[in-house]
This record gives structure tokens, sequence and C-alpha cells, in this order.
């Protein structure tokens, strides 16, 4: 008997030491922890793991010299989880922060103004907050001063940062970024393993693009929870890093906007107006100033918009948005709105007159403008509008006239009409057509005048000149002798000029 019970306290010695021993508090230098019993509610193991084993909520913050590897949540169930306050607890894992055993459940909250983060680094492991099958994962917050909690990965990461398998996971408050350095989903609808996790967002505010996250209604793609809506975030502390919050959409009105459709206008040389893309907005009863409406533009084949309307003939997508307003003690939520916008290009201003050439004239010869006129200006100048000239010999514009044509080759009864047309370099205004009636003109032979024979010393006879002079090469006054000497020299100085054919450009009606 005796040696039986020796045999039996021996086995339970050798049990108890073959058990794996919790680290006694003091020894932690991961954690503090507060609100509950160590070794009752929670323990540190040989890895300072911190294990939570109760629904008992427990406030922990991070020690300064903080090098924990693992948070691990193994009590509780979906309805009715851990819960944890979360009011300091800042530390970076290579393995997973955060992991919520299959069937638990977590519940964080974020203490008033705390700042939170949790990052894994090295991530070829999965998720920095893991939920495994069939567990749940809840984050809130004091909403009149919450508290912050960022978790990311950095660039190797292969999971989004919170996510699981068949798990539920709730955003109910608190300043949340929830971030990757990879183009991952933060938020892990469907896992690596084919598992799914379903999310639902009700409150918080969020560090992600509010432009965007108000257009979609969406936080990282995640459409809230239905009777929620995405807005911007009012309050002025915090909207600047967390510019997006979500909230019961019962206490917002939704602000009128609607843009004209498939809108069109012409170029003017200034940008479109307000007026020529929205047809209505307003907040309630009062009208939406077009000073609080915010405009962005792209080509509407493209995503690449830039704020303000356009202004250069082209086809656009227009985007509107009106921003949240509190009208008469009355929230009114953001709006926002997109249409399609046709800037036509404007006609110029050209005109070639009708013209008179000598018959021997080419189409060079033709008086040109050398540029269009273009739309007035803000500076009350109209702009110039430079351009190619094309000649037609048709009015079906085929064949095409070289600069060097002569006119003569194409006129008919004295006369040619040719078309042209005037095509702008600049995208902003419309090709010009028209047409130009050349008359061609023989020129007239001016009236001659002949100089009288003299006689010479030798008895000979001088025939006089019969160069064409005019009335102004005879003197008016002067004796015979005189006189004969200067119609002598005006008629060698004509004699190689020939006759003096008049070239006339003059503009016909």
């Amino acid at each position: 008997m005796l040696l039986a019970l020796v045999i039996a306290a021996l086995i339970l010695i050798a049990t108890v030491f073959a058990l794996p021993a919790r680290a006694r508090a003091w020894e932690a230098t991961s954690f503090d922890v507060t609100g509950g019993v160590e070794d009752v509610d929670y323990y540190f193991d040989y890895s300072e793991t911190l294990w939570i084993t109760s629904t008992k909520q427990l406030t922990i913050r991070s020690l300064n010299n903080n090098n924990a590897d693992h948070i691990a949540i193994d009590a509780g169930s979906p309805d009715n989880p851990a819960r944890l306050v979360f009011d300091g607890v800042n530390f970076s894992s290579s393995h997973r922060p955060i992991t919520i055993q299959p069937g638990r459940g977590l519940e964080i909250t974020l203490a008033p103004d705390s700042s939170n983060s949790l990052f894994i680094k090295e991530s070829y492991a999965r998720e920095a907050i893991c939920l495994k099958e069939g567990s749940s994962l809840t984050i809130k917050s004091d909403s009149s001063s919450p508290g912050s909690l960022n978790v990311g990965a950095d660039a190797y990461a292969t999971a989004p940062v919170i996510g699981g398998s068949d798990c539920s996971i709730s955003l109910e408050g608190g300043l949340i970024n929830i971030y990757t350095l990879e183009p991952l989903n933060p938020l892990l609808t469907t896992d690596a393993d084919g598992g799914t996790s379903r999310v639902s967002i009700t409150g918080g505010c969020f560090a992600t693009n509010a432009e965007e996250a108000v257009a979609a209604n969406s936080i990282y793609g995640i459409t809230p929870a239905d009777g929620y809506i995405v807005v911007p975030n009012p309050d002025p502390i915090t909207s600047t890093t967390y510019p997006v919050l979500v909230n019961d959409e019962s206490l917002y009105r939704k602000a009128s906007l609607e843009l004209a459709q498939d809108a069109m206008t012409i170029f003017d040389g200034h940008a479109v107006e307000a007026a020529d893309v929205v047809s209505k907005a307003s907040y309630g009863t009062e009208a939406i100033s077009p000073n609080e409406l915010s405009f962005s533009y792209a080509p509407k084949e493209s995503d690449e918009f830039v704020k303000g309307l356009p202004q250069d003939a082209g086809t656009y997508r227009v985007r509107a948005s009106a921003p949240q307003k509190n009208v008469e003690g009355v929230w009114y939520a953001p709006a926002s709105a997109e249409t399609t916008l046709t800037i036509k290009p404007a006609p110029p201003t050209y005109r070639i007159v009708n013209q008179i050439l000598s018959i021997s004239a080419t189409l060079a010869e033709v008086e040109t403008p050398v540029a269009a006129g273009g739309v007035t200006l803000a500076d009350g100048t109209i702009e110039s509008v430079g351009g190619t000239l094309n000649w037609y010999s048709d009015e079906g514009h085929v064949d095409a006239l070289s600069a060097d044509a002569q006119l003569i080759t194409l006129a008919e009864d004295g006369f040619v009409t040719l078309w042209w047309t005037f095509v702008p370099t600049s995208a902003n205004y419309d090709t010009l057509m028209g047409s130009t009636v050349i008359v061609l003109e023989k020129p007239t032979a001016p009236e001659q005048t002949t100089t009288p024979p003299t006689g010479n010393s030798d008895g000979s006879t001088d025939q006089g000149d019969s160069t064409p002079i005019s009335d102004e090469a005879v003197p008016a006054t002067g004796d015979a002798s005189t006189s004969g000497a200067l119609l002598g020299c005006t008629g060698l100085a004509l004699l190689g000029i020939g006759l003096n054919w008049r070239s006339r450009s003059r503009h016909v009606a």
C-alpha cells in the first residue's frame, strides 16, 4: 500500500513538471494588463505571447520595452466575445500580431484619445489580425472622444491586413487606418484558402480618400450596412487625418444634385460654367450656389480627372459634387453626379473677296488673309487663328491646285471660280469652306506720242522715237533745241523698256 502511494506521488510530480509553465506576471515585459486575474483571465507563455482566456474586460497597454510577438484570443464566442480595451497598444511582429482562435470572438474598444497600432513586418505570414474559422472581431470606440487604431503591413504582405476564413468583422467606431504597402484590399472578403469573411461597417472615421469613398459610398471597397452612409468627417480636429465618416443615414438628408445629360456647348475661349452642366442643385429648398460645387473632368475615355471644368473643344466626363452642409439645423449629406459634356469647335471668321487680276496671273497672286478671326478674348481682342489654306478647281474639293497654277487655264468667259478650305491649326475651331471669283483682264496699252523729224548737219532726216511715252515726259517749257535734246534722251532711256503692260489687282463686288 505504501509503495503504491509513493509511486502515485512520483507520477503526480512528474506530470506537474511536464506541463508548460506559465510565466509569472512580474516576469512579463510585453504588456501591462489590468482588470483581471493572471492565470485566470489571461497568462503569458514562455515566448511572451499574451493569451486571453476569459470574457472579462481587460485593459492592456504596451510597455516601453515591448517585445511582444503575439496576442492570442482563446475565450468567448462571436455572441459573447473576449473584451479588450486598447489604451496605448503599439507593437510590431514578424508573425500575426493578433490571432483569434476558431469559434472565438474579440471585441476591441479603443480607449478615449488613445493611440494604438499593430504592424506586421516581413510578413510572409498572413494577416495582422487573423480570424480563424468561425471567429469574429468587433472594433469600436467612444464616439465623443474616439481612440485611434492603425493596422498595417509592409511590402512583403501576402494577404489583407484584417481577415480570415468564414469569419465576421464589424467596424463600429474609432479613428481607423487599415493599410498595406502593396495594392491589396486591407479588409479580406475571400481569403487565400477560399474562405469568406462578412464585413459590417456601421461607424468610425477612416483614413482614406474622401472624394472617392463618398462618391462610391464605400470604405475599402465595402458598402456600409443598411441604413448607414459614407460622408465627410465634420470634426475639424480629426478630419485632417481621418476625413471619412460612416454614420446613420437618418441623421442626414440627401442633397439634390442633377446634371444635364449629354450636355453640349460651343467653344468660346473660356472654361465652361456650372450652368452649362448643372440642371438642379439644392439642400432642401435652399439652392446650392455654383461656388459651393466642386467639379472635375477627364477626356471621355479616360479616368484621369483634374479639378475644374474644361475649356477646349472635345468630349468629356464631368463630375460634380456638393459638400455636406447644415441648413437650418439639418445636416445634408454630400451628393455627387456625373455627365458627358461636349464642347463643339467654334467657326472662325475667314473671307477671300472676289478680285480682278491680269490674264497672266497665277494662283499665288490671289490676295488672301494670313489668319482667321477667332473668339473674343478676356482682354477684348479677337484671337488670331492660324491655319492652312487649300485651293480646288471644283466644288467637291477633289482637284487640288498648286500655287503656280495659271488661272487662265481655268477661266471661262474671262473669269474663274475657285473653291477653298481653311483648316485651323487649333482643334478649337472648325474648318471653313468657301469660293472666290477671279476676273481676268487683258492689259491695256498706253497712248503713244511720236517726236517730229529733225534735221542733221549732214542733210539727213531723223525720224524720231516711236517708244510710247506719257505726257509727263514732255517738258512744259523751254526752247526747241532744249526740248529736242530732252526728247531724244527720253527716247533712248525708254527704248529698252518696251510696252508698259499694267497688271491691276482690284476687288470686285
